[in-house]
């Protein structure tokens, strides 16, 4: 309790933001009333607080939080107290939102970047592509070991904060630039790096660019692969299906309708599909992929529970009227487990189902509903799983989020009411571990995949 205290004190003290923007605060009754707001909605939804010892160690951080609030708060400073607060609960679908109006009137009044993306590998920060026109020294590829000597290792222990995942360098990574104005404040026109290439350190001043300037470059010089689906053929066997996501599903029903038609007419008797970074999305897009590679009824959980509130109560009363008529006596706090016939699933007809070998590429940022179709094809033995290791999160892990908005500052938080556990292992706090051990994250060519499959058979 000691160390929690000191630690926000200085928290406080010493987060600043430059003379040129001016941060939105709220009063600490402000915040008392929000953080009020959020312990309830997480109390009442998230099944984690049902066991008494985390319960009393979050109650513990909560308690010092509330009791160390100076008399007012910036709005980036409550994002953090309810990060710290959220991510207690390793929850990768359980977050809170970027208070994104506040950053985007600090890049409206011409606010400052770093003029490069950043990639963390091995808890180690690096540049990623440096956006340059005038600098003579390109820097990609640099290690960086300090910030205006702010130390890597510091900052990515600070920035981890914001993140509940197992694996919390996708997340960092993805939103390095905001976590850091966030915790460290605005920068100047200028910031002093210290880097290493080769075991060499060099100490370099590095002029900073306006955020408007950085999407500019950023487009020209590294612009978005905005393809989420493709199918790709070769050597008149092999079929190359690559998903980057989940979430969409008519998209990807409508991409996977027409893929299939490709695959079946040519024959191809070998089908790579790849979910390397692949975070997730919806139970139904899963489903629909299934559909196309497995013909009898499933279950794509091993199981769920459901812990009962009013406000899941509210959200299936009329999007699901059966579930809601199974839990609408059962008292608040306790755990639904769903039976096996809301389990089970009947495939949608198909003239006919994929009956090939099948290989699936994962990685650390496979994650979600990617995962938990990973363990679908490994429980099934459909194919055979590829990667260096595991899949990212755990085979047994929250989500369904709930969205909740806080009353004052308007920060969106979500919060899952659901356990589920997925196939693919037995290990509840490990991810589906890859059949065959091959570090594709370093090889790009698709065509030297492809090869080495042939190795294997």
């Amino acid at each position: 309790m000691k160390y929690l205290i000191v630690s926000l004190y200085v928290f406080f003290a010493f987060h600043t933001y430059s003379q040129e923007f001016k941060a939105t605060f709220y009063s600490a009754e402000q915040v008392k009333d929000e953080l009020s707001f959020f312990k309830q909605k997480l109390k009442s939804v998230h099944p984690k607080f049902n066991n008494q010892q985390f319960a009393s160690e979050w109650d513990e951080l909560y308690s010092s939080i509330k009791y160390e609030l100076p008399d007012s708060v910036t709005i980036n400073e409550c994002y953090i107290i309810y990060c710290r607060l959220m991510s207690k609960l390793e929850d990768g679908h359980s977050n809170v939102l970027i208070p994104s109006e506040e950053r985007i009137r600090y890049m409206n009044e011409g606010g400052l970047i770093l003029p490069f993306t950043l990639e963390i590998r091995n808890n180690r920060i690096f540049v990623g592509k440096h956006f340059q026109e005038k600098e003579s020294t390109n820097l990609s590829g640099f290690e960086i070991l300090s910030i205006d000597e702010n130390q890597s290792s510091d900052i990515l222990k600070r920035l981890s904060v914001f993140s509940g995942a197992k694996y919390k360098s996708e997340i960092i990574q993805r939103y390095f630039h905001v976590y850091y104005w966030t915790i460290y404040g605005a920068f100047k026109h200028r910031t002093t790096i210290v880097l290493k290439q080769n075991d060499k350190l060099i100490t370099k001043e590095l002029p900073l660019i306006t955020i408007k300037d950085y999407v500019q470059l950023r487009n020209k010089y590294s612009p978005a692969n905005s393809t989420k689906y493709d199918l790709n053929t070769f050597d008149n066997q092999t079929a190359f299906m690559k998903i980057q996501t989940f979430a969409e599903v008519e998209a990807l029903s409508t991409f996977l309708e027409k893929s299939f038609y490709d695959i079946r007419k040519n024959k191809y008797s070998r089908l790579i599909i790849d979910i390397r970074n692949n975070g997730g999305g919806t139970s139904r897009s899963v489903d629909t992929l299934i559909s196309y590679l497995y013909s009898e009824n499933y279950q794509q959980y091993k199981s769920i529970q459901l812990k009962i509130s009013d406000e899941v109560k509210d959200k299936y009363k009329h999007r699901n009227p059966s579930l809601f008529a199974q839990i609408d006596s059962i008292d608040n706090g306790k755990l639904f487990t769903y039976p096996i016939d809301y389990l089970m699933k009947a495939v949608p007809q198909r003239e006919s189902t994929y009956k090939g070998n099948i290989y699936l590429l994962i990685n650390e940022g496979t994650f979600s509903g990617a995962a938990t179709f990973a363990g679908f094809i490994k429980e099934n033995k459909l194919g055979s799983l590829i990667g260096k290791s595991e899949t990212g999160g755990n085979i047994g892990y929250y989500g369904d989020f709930l969205t909740f908005t806080m009353p004052h500052t308007e920060i969106k938080f979500n919060i899952s009411p659901k356990y589920f556990i997925q196939f693919g292992g037995e290990n509840l706090n490990k991810g589906v571990f890859a059949d065959i051990l091959l570090d594709t994250d370093t090889i790009k060519d698709i065509n030297t995949i492809s090869g080495y499959i042939d190795g294997l058979n």
